[in-house]
C-alpha cells in the first residue's frame, strides 16, 4: 500500500476503527481499517516542493478531520511560513486551512488525557496549541525566552507534565548568533518547561548533551524520552532511554 515509501507517523481514529498513517516522502494519508485488516484509501497529500519536507506528526480529530503539515528543515529556511492542510474522511475533501506556521515541520505531539487539547512543536522550537472541540490552532511561542538571543537549530521532544500544567521539552541543538549551524555551539541538552497558565518559559536543568525525542510517554510521576549522542558528538552513539522524574503535585 506504500510501495517504495515508509510510514513516518501513525495515529488512530477509534470511532471509525482506522489507523491513520502518513507516508514518506509523498505525505499521502493512508487509511487502514484495523478491525477488517483492510486498506480503505490512499489520500494524495500536500503537494511537495523543494525544501518543504513533511512533518513527523499527523493530527486526527473525532469529527474525521486529519491535519497534516509541510514545513522546512534547513536552519536557513526557518523563517518561511507554510499552511496546515486538512482532509475529511466523510466528504473526501482535502484543503488548505489558511493557518500558517513557521520554524520547521511538526516534530512532537502531546495530548491531554481528556482529549481536549493537543500541543505540537516544530523542529525550530515553535509551540502551538490545537483545540480539539473548535478545531483551531493557537500560537503559544518560541521555546526560548525573548531575552535569550540564541537560535534553536533542532528540538524534537515535547511532553505534558503528569499534572498537565506544563509542557516539558529538551533543546537538542542550539546555535549562537552568527555561529555554525547544527554543531551545538550554543548548547545541547537543555531542559525547559512552558507554563500553560502563565506562558512563562523556565530553564529546569542541564541534561547530557545529545538528541532527545519523545512520543508523549508519561505516567503519574515520570516523563520518558529517548536519547542518543554525547558531548563529543551530539549526533551519534550512546542510545538509550531517559526518564525525567517529577515531584508529586500537592
Amino acid at each position: 500500500m506504500t510501495e517504495h515509501e515508509g510510514i513516518i507517523s501513525l495515529n488512530t481514529l477509534p470511532q471509525e476503527h482506522l489507523l491513520v498513517g502518513l507516508a514518506h516522502p509523498s505525505s499521502n494519508i493512508i487509511l487502514y481499517d484495523y478491525q477488517t485488516n483492510e486498506l480503505i484509501k490512499v489520500v494524495p497529500g500536500i503537494p511537495w516542493k523543494l525544501g518543504n519536507p513533511l512533518s513527523r506528526e499527523v493530527v486526527v480529530t473525532p469529527s474525521g478531520n486529519i491535519y497534516t503539515y509541510r514545513g522546512t528543515e534547513a536552519v536557513n529556511q526557518r523563517n518561511e511560513t507554510h499552511s496546515v492542510w486538512v482532509y475529511n474522511i466523510h466528504t473526501g475533501e482535502m484543503k488548505d486551512t489558511g493557518f500558517h506556521m513557521t520554524h520547521g515541520f511538526w516534530i512532537g505531539q502531546t495530548e491531554t488525557r481528556d482529549g481536549s487539547k493537543i500541543y505540537l512543536n516544530t523542529t525550530g522550537g515553535e509551540i502551538y496549541e490545537f483545540d480539539v472541540v473548535s478545531e483551531t490552532f493557537k500560537y503559544l511561542g518560541y521555546e526560548l525566552a525573548s531575552s535569550d538571543n540564541r537560535i534553536i537549530d533542532y528540538t524534537y521532544a515535547i511532553t505534558l507534565s503528569p499534572d498537565e500544567t506544563k509542557l516539558y521539552y529538551v533543546l537538542s541543538v542550539i546555535q549562537n548568533p552568527g555561529g555554525p549551524e547544527g554543531d551545538g555551539s550554543g548548547g545541547s541538552g537543555e531542559l525547559y518547561y512552558y507554563d500553560l497558565a502563565t506562558g512563562q518559559i523556565v530553564f529546569v536543568q542541564q541534561l547530557p548533551a545529545g538528541i532527545y525525542t519523545s512520543a508523549d510517554l508519561r505516567d503519574e510521576e515520570n516523563i520518558y524520552f529517548s536519547h542518543f549522542g554525547s558531548r563529543w558528538n551530539i549526533w551519534s552513539g550512546d542510545a538509550g532511554l531517559f526518564m525525567l522524574h517529577l515531584a508529586s503535585q500537592p
